[in-house]
């Protein structure tokens, strides 16, 4: 495609979904906006950050716009690994509070209490020099692993029972939430789990294998996506949707597990599809803030009520929007699980020596099966050790965990193997960019894959049941069509 077609505003023909040069614009000229408004709050205002801390997140800012540029990657793509990691983690993570500990500093945090602004200031650049460390080495990873060979799979055939087999599908995690909801005594009961001690909630005396079944519902609209493009026009789609949302939210009382379906279903949509829904992504986002905020409040509302009844809670559209914005810079401020490790490693608490890997074997072997504890996970670690704090896991992010195991050279490595991942992902979806497995596996790894406990934790939990969805409409397909069409079904093994 030349250079009147791009002039034209006609999209280059790419798997990555190839951006526009406004577009690609756009984004270069948020990052700018962003530095600039930083820059003001900075040196412009009494309670501006230290000039080495806002030097240090220039340089992160620099490194993570690097693919943004045309002279880094000849054809920018929204799905590219390296450009998704800029915009999505790097973009997403400036927004919601990094951008403001770069521009206004940190003069308290919640995990080091005895450090004054500068010591913390200080903490913080190092913090954001890490990252772009270990963005420079996630950049070399993938560039050092070229021409991956990998096999192309045959096609699927369409299925014609997908809304049957997704809603026999869901029969699993309603059968979790019934389960759990009887041993809290009812629905409303489950939904008060939240507001008591993790020791006493349910999971603590049945297993928390139930609260996973209670979420495997999520992936099914992203997977009959990516086996049907114009999913979104059947109303069960959505019904399925926001079932499987309020089950996990019922069972877990976790916010972003109900959102994050909805984010992916938007994202699976424009990789199917290869554009991009602006307004229906704008009024997604602030969704998502409203009910981050939403249900937030209704968790804080349960502590101490000892019956649905007795929860107070007033839902304010424009309050919970800003309850849900401050909570998510609080996470990259004030609560950063990331600098609280830098700040007491190695000093007040030691390396953990791959301590923290070794929870990752244990991810698909319930708790309850196996004698005696499993080893903990990074946000559990952190909260335990750093936090002083056993209810709670804080989330210590992928290069807090590397640099708290082996220090600087195990955030090289660890960014190193994670764009060889990548690019392994990347050689399998452009070889086989239409088959419904490989573009709904591919998009959990552009989302939740990343060297480090808690994101093998979420990445693996999502993709059993991705397969297993896709392996269950296959056989759902199989048994009630017959004949011819169940021998093309029978893809499901041999050549796949």
């Amino acid at each position: 495609m030349g250079d009147a077609d791009l002039k034209r505003g006609q999209r280059p023909d790419s798997p990555y979904l190839a951006l526009l040069p406004l577009e690609r614009g756009a984004l270069i000229g948020g990052f700018l906006l962003i530095v600039v408004l930083s820059g003001i709050a900075s040196f412009g205002t009494e309670r501006g950050s230290h000039p080495l801390l806002f030097g240090a997140f220039l340089v992160y800012v620099g490194v993570l716009a690097l693919p943004l540029f045309g002279a880094f990657l000849r054809t920018p793509g929204l799905f590219h690994p390296l450009f998704f990691y800029a915009t999505w983690t790097g973009l997403r993570s400036l927004l919601t509070g990094d951008a403001v500990l770069g521009a206004t500093g940190l003069e308290f945090h919640r995990a080091l209490p005895g450090m004054g602004r500068t010591e913390l200031e200080m903490v913080a650049a190092q913090s954001f020099l890490l990252e772009a460390l270990a963005l420079a080495a996630l950049y070399v990873g993938y560039g050092l692993f070229r021409n991956i060979r990998v096999p192309r799979l045959r096609q699927p055939a369409q299925p014609r029972r997908l809304a049957k087999a997704a809603v026999l599908w869901m029969a699993l995690p309603t059968a979790a939430v019934a389960i759990l909801a009887m041993e809290a005594g009812g629905l409303g009961q489950l939904l008060l789990q939240r507001g008591i001690a993790s020791d006493q909630r349910i999971a603590a005396e049945i297993g928390g294998q139930w609260h996973y079944l209670a979420g495997v519902g999520t992936i099914v609209p992203v997977v009959w996506l990516a086996f049907d493009r114009d999913a979104v026009k059947h109303p069960v789609f959505w019904m399925v949707a926001l079932f499987a949302a309020f089950l996990v939210f019922a069972a877990t009382g976790s916010r972003g597990s109900a959102i994050w379906p909805f984010i992916l279903i938007a994202l699976m949509w424009a990789l199917r599809n290869r554009t991009i829904p602006y307004r229906a992504l704008w009024v997604a986002a602030g969704i998502a803030i409203v009910l981050v905020g939403m249900l937030g409040e209704f968790r804080a509302a349960t502590r101490g009520a000892a019956t649905l009844a007795d929860v107070e809670f007033q839902a304010e559209i424009w309050s919970s929007a800003q309850a849900g914005y401050e909570e998510m810079v609080r996470r990259s401020t004030t609560n950063n699980g990331r600098i609280a490790v830098l700040g007491s490693v190695p000093g007040r608490v030691d390396y953990l020596r791959g301590e923290s890997y070794l929870s990752i074997p244990f991810v698909v072997i319930p708790s309850r099966l196996w004698p005696g504890d499993t080893p903990d996970a990074a946000g559990k670690l952190n909260a335990i050790y750093i936090y002083d704090r056993t209810d709670t896991a804080i989330p210590t992010g992928v290069v807090g965990e590397a640099y708290w195991n082996f220090s600087y050279p195990g955030v090289i490595l660890a960014f190193l193997l994670l764009g060889f991942a990548l690019r392994l992902a990347a050689s399998f979806y452009r070889a086989n960019p239409q088959h419904p497995l490989i573009v709904s596996v591919y998009l959990y790894v552009l989302m939740n894959f990343a060297p480090g406990s808690d994101q093998a934790y979420n990445f693996i939990h999502a993709l059993v049941p991705v397969i297993g969805f896709y392996l269950f409409v296959r056989v759902v397909d199989r048994v009630r069509v017959g004949g011819t069409s169940a021998r093309r079904a029978a893809g499901v093994g041999g050549g796949q």
